[in-house]
């Protein structure tokens, strides 16, 4: 279970129970980072991204039952629960004054992972040419310079399995590929305890699932029109080969769920301190 405490400063001050409190403690802690920056005079040499890295926890209860991970709206899913977009799709805000337009949305699709590339591309910093560099500079396309996606594909994965690829086409063309989804509970959009990644746990489909995200974001009505199945399938698979191939291809890569790599670090973890954790 998560530990949704928030200080007595900001508890029951919500209508969301302690999630909600938790986000407006959140909200204010940003806010003072914030102010900092405009009182040290940095605020306009400073790159300010905000996100979250997934959706909401929505198989997450408190102890009576209630419901404490957070809502998606409009997405099916939630978090850890593969390529479904309630789990990956989050909300970014971005602060650059004098560099970023104010009050503008965008609704290109970008990753988390184009940070490290658009920072070292801010900083003029030169990337190594001896791997595959996943992220992609966004910052023509925070800047206004361009108003489509830097990617072409995203690969979705539910630990090492992949279970989506989303295609963009266009921002009115943004195709998800399922090949697998959680086995959920009866007509609910979440998982018994925790969903998995693989076996019986995960329904296969073949042929895939497509859905396009642009015009169906909350993702019920599949594409059954031949053919244009067949002309993004014949664009996903080619994708899907080529990056399978990169990573057997490639003898530099470590995988992150090796045992060494998922075991519990303590003496890597912020505010820890031998032989218990305290902030």
């Amino acid at each position: 279970m998560l530990a949704l405490v928030p200080s007595e400063k900001f508890e029951g001050k919500s209508l969301f129970g302690k999630y909600g409190d938790c986000v407006l403690e959140l909200d204010d802690g940003v806010g003072r980072m914030l102010d900092l920056l405009d009182e040290l005079g940095i605020v306009n040499k400073t790159f300010t991204y905000f996100s979250s890295d997934n959706g909401a926890h929505l198989e997450e209860v408190d102890l009576h039952g209630n419901p404490e991970g957070g809502s998606n709206g409009i997405f099916r899913g939630g978090k850890g629960h593969g390529a479904v977009e309630g789990g990956i799709r989050v909300p970014t805000v971005v602060m650059w004054p004098g560099i970023f337009a104010s009050n503008q949305t965008i609704s290109a699709a970008t990753s988390q992972m184009d940070i490290f590339t658009t920072v070292s591309n801010i900083l003029n910093l030169t990337l190594p040419n001896d791997r595959i560099i996943d992220g992609r500079n966004i910052f023509p396309l925070l800047k206004g310079e361009k108003q489509t996606s830097p990617h072409d594909f995203l690969f979705h994965y539910c630990g090492v399995y992949l279970h989506g690829v989303r295609y963009i086409e266009d921002n009115d063309h943004v195709w998800k590929v399922y090949y697998y989804t959680p086995r959920y509970k009866p007509n609910e959009d979440k998982c018994l305890f925790v969903c998995m990644c693989y076996g019986k746990l995960v329904v296969r489909h073949d042929p895939p699932l497509i859905f396009n995200i642009a015009q169906d974001p909350s993702e019920t009505i599949p594409i059954i029109d031949r053919r244009i199945r067949e002309k993004i399938l014949s664009k996903v698979n080619q994708a899907v080969r080529e990056h399978t191939n990169s990573l057997e291809n490639s003898t530099n890569i470590e995988s992150q769920f090796s045992f060494v790599n998922s075991i519990w670090k303590p003496w890597l973890q912020p505010c820890c301190s031998w032989n218990f954790c305290r902030c």
